[in-house]
């Protein structure tokens, strides 16, 4: 049985108050997701445009949806060069943790506005996500991936307010 209430993604998702430091940090997790081998690599000119208009154009909750989405597509661009990519794996999955490192911390923190049961399964689902993300970089499976990735897209959608 897993540690959350899969009916209470949309809601938790919803909330309009999750996580308002995303919004500021989503230029460093584009930028983040550029560096190879220890080295910045310079973004593209639309990854760049694309990070500058999230810092100044996009609400809290949709630049913590517009994260989520690209950490679930850098799983799923792992996903589809499986298995001969393991290192593009890793480095997925380890934004992937550090986008629910954030997203965990921030909705759990004593400040933030969340009702306690939000901040509570936004916990228990960020402890989940990251259990997973170490599982998968154990003992990879598509399977596990695509766990995942529909946890990304489920919570993004929320954010959107589009949980159906």
């Amino acid at each position: 049985m897993s540690p959350f209430n899969p009916a209470a993604l949309g809601r938790m998702a919803r909330s309009p108050h999750l996580n308002a430091r995303v919004r500021d940090r989503a230029p460093e997790f584009a930028a983040e997701g550029e560096r190879v081998a220890g080295k910045c690599v310079a973004m593209s000119y639309g990854a760049s445009a694309y990070a500058r208009a999230s810092h100044t154009a996009l609400s809290p909750r949709e630049a913590e949806a517009a994260v989520l989405i690209k950490a679930a597509n850098r799983l799923r661009s792992a996903r589809s060069a499986w298995p001969e990519q393991i290192r593009g794996l890793n480095e997925a999955l380890s934004f992937n943790q550090k986008v629910w490192s954030l997203l965990s911390t921030e909705a759990t923190a004593e400040t933030s506005p969340l009702p306690e049961t939000v901040k509570q399964n936004v916990g228990r689902l960020g402890v989940f996500v990251l259990r997973a993300c170490i599982d998968t970089m154990i003992a990879p499976t598509p399977e596990k991936l695509d766990a995942l990735i529909a946890i990304n897209h489920n919570i993004a959608a929320g954010l959107q307010g589009d949980a159906g």
